[in-house]
């Protein structure tokens, strides 16, 4: 986690948060997990962002299952 307060990395970075939502979710960090959800969401949204609105790439990356599990 200290390595993405450093560099910008959104692609790993909000794999390692939906991580930390486990984790934290397992622990009953009830917190926590929010915490980490949002910022993995954020980050996702951000990559989307990246992509033209009507670039299949963009619909790829947002309707992969681990990403939707985010946004839902």
């Amino acid at each position: 986690m200290a390595i993405l307060d450093k560099f910008e990395i959104p692609m790993a970075a909000w794999q390692v948060h939906r991580t930390a939502e486990d984790l934290c979710a397992d622990e009953e960090d009830h917190a926590g997990a929010g915490e980490h959800r949002s910022r993995a969401k954020e980050l996702v949204l951000k990559i989307a962002d990246t992509f033209d609105p009507e670039e299949p790439l963009r619909e790829s990356f947002l309707t992969a299952p681990p990403v939707r599990r985010i946004l839902a």
